[in-house]
């Protein structure tokens, strides 16, 4: 792959080689070219050629960083684990009514589908009642 300055070397020369011949023949005397001369012409030729000939290469894309999937420990939680945690679901909720499962997950560092579990056997136990559906769902303690 040709260099940009490698281009534009060879381009300067075709240019002045034109340049010198139109003052060459203007010091001798023959009539000058019109504002678009032939040295113009072959100017904008050289180009072309050194244009073609460069290879096209498609601009580069800033790189995104991989997506890190959650890491998993690869075994069940165990009933308590998931009491202790649904305990302190219960805590954060009770401190920020009308949360929404993202908020509760951010606070614990957990994902969503990590959280979602304790959420349901609190809603079983009738500690947690909701309000919404979907991704619209935000929760609030019954008695608080």
């Amino acid at each position: 792959m040709r260099s940009v300055a490698d281009i534009l070397a060879e381009l300067e020369e075709v240019i002045t080689e034109k340049v010198k011949a139109e003052l060459f023949a203007t010091l001798q005397g023959k009539p000058k070219p019109k504002p678009r001369s032939e040295a113009f012409h072959v100017a904008q030729r050289a180009i072309k050629k050194v244009v073609a000939k460069a290879p096209v290469k498609p601009p580069e894309r800033a790189a995104k960083p991989p997506v890190k999937p959650p890491e998993r420990t690869g075994r069940r939680r165990r009933g308590n684990d998931i009491e202790r945690l649904a305990e302190s679901v219960l805590a954060y909720i009770k401190g920020h009514p009308n949360c929404k499962i993202s908020d509760i997950a951010a606070a614990h560092g957990l994902t969503s589908t990590d959280v979602s579990f304790p959420l349901k056997k609190l809603k079983e136990k009738k500690a947690v009642v909701t309000h919404g559906e979907k991704f619209a769902t935000r929760y609030q303690v019954v008695h608080p």
